[in-house]
């Protein structure tokens, strides 16, 4: 009797089946956590660079030559100023605005929400709305 498997069969064993589509899901899933790891690497300081300028700084010396390149398009106090932050300054954000041109009444608000006037000095009035 012959032993051999016929040529077909070895050939139709041998031809991967199509995917199915949980294994595509999966390999999809995967493809996503590998992008996502090379973005959290890409993130993350390097420490090949010498420079330490993606390092947290150790000290105000270390902050002070640090570059913050979000915080200094901003309308913030910058950490070479010297002077003094004032903090007992309450000013308008737009002194140009006249004040009798100010909307009297809130902006709308999304249906379940209310605008609600408090005195921030009395806790029985913040109390219910910071503790949420």
């Amino acid at each position: 009797m012959d032993s051999t498997v016929p040529a077909a069969a070895t050939v139709a064993a041998e031809r991967p089946s199509e995917p199915s589509a949980a294994d595509i899901a999966k390999i999809s899933e995967i493809k996503r956590a590998i992008e996502q790891m090379r973005l959290m690497q890409s993130l993350q300081p390097s420490s090949s660079s010498g420079s330490g300028s993606s390092a947290q700084p150790k000290n105000v010396e270390e902050a002070k030559k640090k570059k913050y390149e979000f915080w200094e398009t901003q309308p913030v106090p910058k950490m070479n100023d010297d002077a003094p932050i004032p903090r007992d300054v309450n000013e308008p954000i737009d002194p140009n605005t006249d004040v009798a041109k100010v909307r009297k009444e809130p902006l709308p608000l999304p249906e379940g929400f209310i605008w609600v006037a408090m005195d921030i000095d009395k806790n029985e009035e913040v109390s219910p709305r910071s503790s949420i």
